[in-house]
């Protein structure tokens, strides 16, 4: 599952990628805590693009209640 998810991660902060939002779909639709420990760490990632998909794909996890405790 964490090479799905590394895969999923890594297509979605591609500059090249032009479906950023449709993997971040993909990965909100997963859930667990390496995927919300990933997408935190994003949060802090100095590129404006990758905070604002990780913030997005947070918002759309079924447990992303747990991401804000």
């Amino acid at each position: 599952m964490n090479e799905e998810i590394e895969s999923l991660l890594a297509a979605m902060l591609n500059p090249e990628e032009e479906e950023s939002y449709t993997y971040s779909d993909r990965l909100g639709k997963l859930q667990g805590e390496y995927l919300r420990g990933r997408l935190i760490e994003l949060l802090y990632d100095e590129r404006y693009d990758a905070k604002y998909l990780a913030a997005r794909t947070l918002g759309k996890l079924a447990d992303r209640q747990e991401a804000l405790d």
